[in-house]
């Protein structure tokens, strides 16, 4: 709720994760769980399998921590304006990039947002231990390479469960970038062979 639905709405962490929790329990009634989600979703995602039982994970361009200065200036910027103007999209495929829908600026109480959450999922990492591919565009300029290494670092899945993909074409939003078809195959393999 609130995360891409229209400009003026803010995306709450309580909100996200009261959502997809209620969705993971009534979905592991039927059997197992296994989330797969991109950028603030892996945020929510990761979140979750600190605390509840999640049988697998795929997470795509998490941001854990947003590049200086936004942090830093971001008390300040919200004294100002609403939201922060965006730039062009870092889609490396012109054809994925004209197709991609984008709003042109994003709500600063919801940067406020992300940046709460990629706190309390970096400090909670060491409790997961669910099988994990973590993948990430190498141009990502949302979020930063980097990023999908402390995660893949930071949780204690065993290292014959977790697998770290950096995908060399792609931007941020990898599952429609160049590289979008690999990072398919790489999950399918990865949870079938769980």
């Amino acid at each position: 709720p609130g995360h891409g639905t229209r400009m003026g709405e803010n995306f709450t962490i309580d909100g996200a994760f009261e959502t997809i929790d209620a969705a993971v329990r009534e979905a592991a009634r039927r059997g197992p769980v296994v989330l797969a989600a991109h950028s603030m979703g892996g945020l929510v995602s990761l979140r979750l399998a600190a605390t509840e039982r999640v049988d697998g994970l795929v997470v795509i361009g998490v941001p854990i921590e947003l590049a200086p200065p936004v942090p830093q200036l971001l008390p300040l910027l919200r004294l100002f304006m609403k939201a922060r103007p965006k730039g062009v999209s870092d889609l490396q495929d012109p054809e994925a990039r004209a197709a991609h829908p984008q709003f042109p600026a994003m709500p600063l109480d919801s940067v406020r947002e992300l940046i709460r959450l990629g706190r309390e999922v970096d400090r909670d990492l060491a409790k997961i231990s669910t099988p994990i591919l973590v993948a990430h565009g190498r141009l990502d300029a949302t979020a930063r390479p980097r990023d999908a290494t402390r995660i893949f670092e930071g949780v204690a899945t065993p290292p014959t469960d977790k697998e770290l993909f950096l995908l060399e074409r792609s931007g941020h939003v990898v599952p429609v970038d160049y590289d979008g078809p690999a990072l398919c195959r790489a999950s399918a393999d990865f949870l079938s062979r769980r």
